[in-house]
């Protein structure tokens, strides 16, 4: 899925910079290519039998989870190179600049990935730039951590989008009891996609709570912390 996404975005991102000869971009884009046909041929590797059944030692397993998850990173990041470079104005910002972000993380190959939280502060407004790969249109959930419970979402257009606010729950090491998160919170909207597109959402501040917009949680043995 990471693969073909990066594939579409990086032919489109690649002659689009082209097109308006834009010269830097066009270098770090034919670089990251070799990225890409590595990508390709892992991908061919997991195919192996071994790979699909987990039937090899330990040690080619472990060679198996670092290669994917290396060229998870690498197609993530030409899809975020790709987006930058066309969304963004390139008098802008240098080519270096990482002004687009996945708000997923993983550390390493062993580890279960995590979100990022997408802090929001009063006169602040994120954006948020999602991606459809497929040929047809598509209504996506939309599911990304907030700093805050004070927000509202719109869309491209600058019209008000229904959304709703869920609790994380804390599950942290150090916290011995499972409890609801006061510092992050779930935001949950239905985004539109048209086909082969990206289309942009905007998070803003709003100095008012919507208790129409927050989840009620019921349970037998509630504790307050």
């Amino acid at each position: 899925n990471n693969l073909r996404g990066a594939e579409i975005l990086y032919t489109i991102a690649l002659n689009n910079a082209k097109k308006n000869n834009l010269l830097p971009y066009i270098k770090i884009l034919e670089r990251d290519y070799e990225k890409m046909i590595q990508a390709r041929r892992n991908l061919g590797l997991f195919q192996h039998h071994d790979a699909i059944t987990g039937t090899s030692k330990s040690f080619v397993m472990r060679d198996y989870g670092l290669k994917m998850f290396g060229s998870l990173r690498d197609t993530v990041a030409i899809q975020q190179f790709a987006i930058q470079s066309l969304v963004t104005n390139a008098l802008d910002a240098a080519p270096e600049e990482n002004l687009i972000l996945s708000d997923i993380e993983r550390d390493s190959y062993e580890k279960m990935s995590k979100k990022t939280t997408i802090p929001i502060g009063p006169g602040k407004t994120k954006q948020i730039i999602l991606y459809n790969s497929l040929a047809q249109p598509r209504d996506n959930l939309v599911q990304v951590r907030v700093s805050t419970t004070k927000v509202k979402v719109l869309d491209n257009e600058g019209k008000p989008v229904v959304f709703q606010l869920n609790p994380v729950w804390d599950c942290s090491e150090s916290n011995t009891k499972i409890s609801i998160s006061k510092k992050e919170f779930e935001l949950v909207f239905i985004a539109k996609l048209p086909e082969l597109s990206l289309v942009t959402y905007n998070i803003q501040y709003d100095n008012e709570d919507s208790p129409g917009n927050l989840v009620t949680v019921y349970c037998s043995k509630c504790y307050n912390s």
